[in-house]
């Protein structure tokens, strides 16, 4: 493996020679310290559907998607995290229904957290399997 040392990365778009407008603000960004894409960036997320047949639509760094049961899932990370003190953001989309369900992630190890999604009546143990469930994990990789 090879390592690349650099303290900014930048987008000058302007000694580009394709069709970049170099006069465009949203394709002419300065710099960004590293530290915001090393340290900053998801280092795993998935938008996945559980209904009938758990699936993930689109992912990064997840292996496999595990359902256990209505609105209870386990996503699979490919590379593992350094340890469980990682962060998940989660929450789910729409379901079949057209409600709002609400997402929680728990019992997060290195290798894998589990996500339940419960229906409108945000009762524990009410839950529904979603069209589209999302979850990121934020923190450093093993």
């Amino acid at each position: 493996m090879s390592t690349l040392n650099v303290a900014n990365i930048s987008d000058d778009q302007s000694t580009l020679s394709n069709s970049a407008n170099p006069s465009d603000n949203l394709n002419n960004t300065t710099t960004v310290d590293t530290k915001f894409v090393t340290n900053g960036s998801a280092k795993a997320w998935v938008n996945f559907n559980n209904v009938a047949i758990a699936t993930i639509e689109e992912s990064l760094n997840i292996s496999t998607i595990t359902d256990f049961a209505e609105g209870e899932t386990q996503v699979n990370i490919a590379n593992n995290m350094s340890s469980a003190t990682y962060c998940i953001t989660a929450c789910s989309g729409r379901t079949t229904s057209g409600g709002s369900p609400m997402a929680w992630i728990y019992n997060p190890i290195a290798s894998r957290w589990q996500h339940e999604t419960i229906g409108n009546s945000a009762v524990e143990g009410d839950y529904i399997d979603a069209d589209h469930n999302y979850g990121a994990a934020h923190g450093e990789l093993a």
